[in-house]
């Protein structure tokens, strides 16, 4: 997550939450010392060649493939056709959700390091104001667009692995504008604090495409100082299109 602050103007000021976003991984085994990475699947050399196929899943035949730790790698991702980034919280003694329909890594601002730690800006548009008791979005309230930089590491717990996103400085997330006549009483500033846990379903396969899945239940936040959850889903690609997973 991100480091930043929620500014409400009108009646309401709201920040969301990076999110997902995105990412990624620099990780300890929850019982365990070893640490895991991002590895990419690519063409070597004889020498180096362990796999027949570009998923590095086949051995026997032709082995023209291997793994290789990714270093300073480019990614891009956007949320998924349909979903939407949820952050719930309570302002102003009011409970209230706000959701974004489009969550995208900025062109050229996510990178995978080595070690397995990431870094990336991730901008959430198309934001509405709802009141989580109807579902109901409230009218005349406009969210301007949120930008969250963020860094994430892997941690695993159970034999699977979760993505911890935390804000890239600082302890605040993101920052929000809020405007409108009939928005809730005006809070002058909020901000989301804390930490989110995404899942990352299918990670041990080197595939083109990954998804991140966050849920309420791995969310360790605080909005306008009280406590939120955040929900997306989100999908992670390289830029340059090869398989990649984590070792």
């Amino acid at each position: 997550m991100l480091s930043s602050r929620l500014v409400l103007t009108g009646r309401l000021a709201v920040v969301l939450l990076s999110l997902v976003a995105v990412f990624v991984v620099s990780a300890v085994g929850a019982a365990s010392a070893s640490a895991h990475f991002f590895a990419v699947c690519e063409t070597r050399g004889s020498t180096e060649a362990r796999w027949s196929n570009s998923e590095c899943t086949e051995r026997g035949g032709t082995e023209k493939f291997a793994t290789k730790e990714l270093a300073s790698e480019e990614v891009e991702g956007e949320s998924e056709a349909g979903e939407t980034a949820e952050l719930a919280g309570t302002v102003a003694s009011e409970k209230i959700t706000i959701g974004c329909g489009k969550t995208a890594i900025e062109t050229g601002k996510g990178t995978v390091e080595t070690g397995g730690k990431t870094k990336a800006t991730i901008v959430y548009s198309k934001c509405a104001l709802y009141k989580t008791s109807t579902g109901k979005e409230i009218e005349k309230c406009e969210v301007a667009n949120i930008t969250a930089k963020v860094k994430g590491a892997l941690e695993e717990t159970s034999g699977e692995l979760e993505v911890k996103l935390e804000p890239e400085t600082g302890s605040i997330f993101a920052e929000i504008t809020i405007s409108g006549s009939t928005c809730l009483e005006k809070v002058s500033k909020a901000a989301v604090e804390g930490s989110q846990k995404c899942h990352l379903p299918g990670h041990w396969g080197f595939q083109r495409l990954h998804l991140i899945h966050c849920l309420a239940s791995g969310s360790s936040l605080k909005f306008d100082k009280e406590a939120a959850t955040y929900r997306g889903l989100f999908s992670l690609r390289l830029r340059r299109g090869l398989p990649w997973g984590t070792l």
